[in-house]
């Protein structure tokens, strides 16, 4: 409150031995205070009637070097209330300590936490954010507290008179162990947002949404929530969600922090020129707000947008970070100079006085001209001015602004002065930046939807889920927070932001696993899934037996190809062709998609397959053992299957299916050779020859019998003695092997039968003959015809009578029989049985004549039977014969004449005369 008690004079916190000004962060509560130490540990001094401090005990303290005991965890940042304080730790989660007469400590009771050692360390309970979920940030009220969560939701529990755990409605939370975990509720944005950061006054609450929105919620008499009215938001469940209101800032600016004071609400916020200012709004009746003439803004929408006043920060500065308390603001500048303004009753705002400010001129006076680590200097002489947040520097002296050097991209620092990189605090788990120099929480940026880091202090883009995953949340902080494509589907995408991605597996694939980053798996060859987005390689059903396919993922039981006629296949979900089993050699199938070698059915006995695969017994029948051998084999494969039959036996038919199909050589024949294919080849020369007979069936070699004498045979392969024909009547055999009978000669006969000698053959009796060979009965010989005779025996003609004789006598045996013609008759051949009269003009004088003299020329004779020549007489005088024989003479003719008898022609009248 003395301009005297600032500058050089200024007072440092002692924050325990070793560690003086080694400090990296301050935050306040209502009545007492606590730092971050480099070491990352907490101490607190101020008041302590509830063990607000965490030494455990309710003493107050104002020197205090005791560190908060955390157990083994050291701390990120804090959060303090009126009367609670709270640290979120450096495994991401959350532990209070102090009152809980509202249960703002979390931990599901109302009793204080702190007053005793026995309740700090290990035996703190942690906040129960929800399984599995941490926090990012927390913020606290006079009350209440809240936490940006892992997943970028806020939760909050503790008093809530106002609504300012913004569930919609005024339930107290935390009180009750089963108000926390996955009971707590968390705070309704509205629809596709989530929370960036978060920040909590006396009795209200406000974070920066994702758009870079600012939405408040709980009490708000003076404007404080920057929606143009005074009405309390968040206690009633029509309030929150879609209908929460947003504050409504300068157009054409973008916030990029928000800071809650006790009755109102600041934004550093950058404008179009890209210079970051400082607007405020609600209550200011100590000038807290930077304007003066107002006692509040924000209670009409009049007073919000494009109408709201700029805090004066002077010259082109710009504010590097905010601070808001009960009544009174301040800002880190760019040109490492405090301001403050608002309410100033105990010196608060650094300035050497206890006026109040509307409008701040004058900066905070917080060091000598001897600049220490942590400090610089640009103008000798000058004041010390911190390193700017996001540097640091470790000499002493006077400096340039350059020795201050940059926190490396992925950390930042939001307080000046610092010493050591281990003061730039590393992004957290779920955020990164690429930014160094970083003086903000802000420059870390959520990883987006899609990636995580697990990692704190990552300085490049954040990981992406991997090909199969996806992820709706943002600022993840590890790969679980990349969902996996559910069994069924798959993704090649990296850092896909939902499941849409997620590609169903279609039909002929599936994914058995969660998470697959490429494309589904094929059913293997010999199955098929109609199944869409199938989970699992059990969907592929595979090809029946009988069946094959050689397709990859197939997507119907048509991809199933029937085994042909002719093969078959056992295996169920064969892969290939080749799984058809050919049925064997001899054997075929008519039946396709055959399941077992049962229906290759075996080729019939006496026919053989060579064929691989026969579909038809048609390749049995093309091949039946040939006619000469035969097969008793079921099934027979080839020709050596097919037995020749044996010598001595045939088989004259293709097919035999066995040895009593092939048949043997009759008697009387042989066969030497196997195989013989016709009966022909028992008849060959190879046979027994005519005269010959053989009983023996199947004979391999020549075993012939003669036939006897008296027997033969006509021809060749006779298989008995029955076979030897007894010689006919007529005929006979005195050898043995005839193969025919002699014939008995012409003029002989036999009646008996079997005859063995020629002696045997009678020779006809005289009076007969025979003129044929053979003959078997007496009957057979002739008698001789009339004009004939036989006077020996065995005759083979009759001797005939000579001309001029004859015979009337059959079977004549003597010439004698043979009569002369008497005179006056005649016989002119052989053999006569009667003479005959000579004719009228001839005559015969003798016996025996074989012919008549002719009556000469000149006579006639009309007697038949002449026997003298006087039978012929002259014709008279004037007729006369011309011929012999004559039977009269002829009258000359008119003109002619004749003078005398016996004349054998007519003169003929003289020339000048007539008759």
């Amino acid at each position: 409150s003395d301009a005297g008690q600032m500058g050089p004079k200024l007072q440092s916190v002692e924050p325990g031995d070793g560690y003086t000004k080694i400090v990296v962060a301050v935050n306040t509560g209502g009545y007492h205070s606590c730092a971050i130490r480099r070491d990352r540990k907490v101490y607190c001094w101020g008041l302590n009637g509830n063990g607000q401090l965490g030494i455990g005990s309710v003493v107050d303290s104002y020197d205090n070097r005791q560190t908060v005991d955390l157990g083994a965890f050291t701390v990120k940042s804090l959060a303090l209330g009126s009367y609670h304080s709270c640290a979120l730790r450096n495994d991401s989660k959350v532990v209070c300590w102090g009152l809980n007469t509202n249960g703002q400590l979390g931990v599901g009771s109302a009793f204080d936490v702190g007053t005793n050692l026995l309740q700090m360390g290990s035996a703190m309970t942690t906040v129960d954010l929800g399984s599995g979920i941490t926090a990012k940030a927390i913020a606290a009220g006079e009350a209440h507290t809240c936490a940006l969560r892992s997943d970028n939701k806020i939760v909050c529990w503790g008093w809530n008179n106002f609504g300012q755990l913004g569930i919609g409605s005024k339930t107290i939370i935390g009180t009750i162990a089963n108000q926390m975990g996955n009971n707590l509720q968390t705070v309704d944005l509205g629809t596709g947002f989530n929370a960036t950061s978060i920040s909590a006054g006396l009795y209200h609450t406000c974070t920066l949404r994702s758009d870079n929105s600012v939405v408040c919620w709980g009490f708000n008499p003076y404007g404080q929530l920057g929606i143009g009215s005074t009405d309390a938001v968040g206690d009633d469940p029509n309030e929150m969600g879609d209908a929460l209101k947003a504050a409504s800032i300068w157009s054409d600016s973008t916030v990029v922090e928000v800071k809650a004071g006790d009755y109102h609400t600041c934004v550093r916020f950058r404008k179009p020129d890209k210079k970051i200012g400082v607007l405020c709004w609600g209550y200011n009746n100590n000038g807290q707000l930077g304007v003066s003439g107002r006692i509040s803004v924000g209670t009409s929408l009049s007073d919000m947008g494009d109408a709201l006043s700029e805090v004066v920060l002077g010259g082109e500065t710009s504010a590097l970070s905010l601070a808001t308390g009960g009544g009174q603001t301040c800002a880190l500048k760019n040109d490492n100079t405090i301001l403050c303004w608002g309410q100033n009753n105990f010196g608060q705002l650094g300035i050497g006085n206890t006026t109040n400010v509307f409008k701040p001129t004058v900066p905070v006076d917080v060091g000598p001209d001897v600049c220490q680590p942590g400090d610089y200097t640009s103008f000798s002489g000058r004041f010390c001015s911190a390193c700017n947040a996001g540097t640091y520097s470790s000499g002493s002296g006077f400096q340039s602004n350059a020795s201050c050097t940059a926190c490396a991209a992925g950390s930042y620092s939001s307080s000046v002065g610092e010493t050591s990189n281990m003061t730039c605090i590393l992004c957290e788990r779920g955020l990164f930046s690429t930014t160094t120099g970083a003086s903000g929480l802000e420059v870390c940026m959520n990883c987006q939807a899609g990636s995580y880091s697990s990692e704190m202090g990552r300085n490049t883009s954040c990981i992406l889920c991997y090909p199969g995953s996806y992820s709706s949340a943002i600022g993840a902080t590890n790969s679980t927070t990349c969902m996996l494509c559910t069994p069924g589907t798959f993704s090649t995408t990296s850092g896909p932001t939902s499941n849409a991605t997620c590609t169903i597996c279609q039909a002929g694939t599936f994914s058995s696993g969660s998470g697959r980053g490429v494309p589904c798996q094929l059913c293997q060859a010999g199955s098929y899934s109609i199944v869409i987005g199938s989970n699992t390689g059990a969907n592929c059903s595979s090809c029946l037996s009988g069946s094959y396919s050689t397709v990859l993922g197939a997507n119907s039981s048509s991809t199933c190809t029937n085994c042909t006629a002719g093969t078959y296949s056992s295996a169920i979900g064969a892969p290939a062709l080749s799984n058809c089993t050919l049925c064997r050699g001899g054997t075929y199938s008519t039946f396709v998609a055959a399941t077992s070698g049962i229906v290759c059915e075996m080729c019939l006995q006496g026919s053989y397959s060579t064929s691989l695969g026969a579909n038809d017994s048609a390749s049995c029948i093309l091949r039946l053992c040939a006619a000469g051998s035969y097969s008793s084999t079921l099934g027979a494969s080839s020709r050596e299957n097919c037995t020749n039959c044996p010598a001595g036996t045939y088989g004259n038919f293709s097919g035999s299916k066995n040895s009593s199909d092939c048949i043997s050589c009759g008697g009387g024949t042989f066969l030497n050779f196997s195989g013989a294919s016709s009966p022909a080849a028992c008849i060959s020369v190879q046979g027994c020859s005519a005269g010959t007979y053989s009983s023996t069936q199947g004979a391999t070699s020549s075993v012939c019998t003669s036939c006897q004498v008296g027997t033969y045979t006509t021809g060749s392969g006779f298989s008995s003695s029955s076979s030897c024909t007894r010689c006919q009547s007529g005929s006979y055999s005195n050898e043995t092997g005839a193969s025919s009978c002699k014939l008995c000669i012409a003029g002989s006969y036999s009646s008996g039968i079997g005859v063995v000698s020629s002696l045997d053959c009678i020779l006809c009796q005289p009076g007969k003959f025979a003129s044929g060979s053979g003959l078997f009965a007496s009957e057979n010989c002739s008698l001789c015809q009339p004009g004939a005779y036989s006077n020996i025996s065995g005759s083979l003609s009759c001797t005939l009578c000579l001309a001029g004789t004859y015979s009337n006598t059959s079977g004549a045996s003597q010439q004698l029989t043979c009569v002369s013609c008497v005179a006056g008759m005649y016989s002119n051949v052989s053999a006569s049985t009667a003479c005959s009269f000579c004719q009228a003009g001839a005559y015969s004088s003798s016996t025996g004549q074989t012919l008549c003299v002719h009556c000469q020329a000149g006579t006639f004779s009309s007697a038949a039977g002449a026997t003298q020549a006087a039978t012929c007489a002259s014709c008279i005088a004037g007729t006369y014969s011309s011929v012999s024989a004559s039977t009269a003479c002829s009258l000359c003719q008119a003109g002619a004449y004749s003078s005398s008898t016996g004349q054998s022609f007519c003169v003929v009248c003289q020339a000048g005369t007539f008759s």
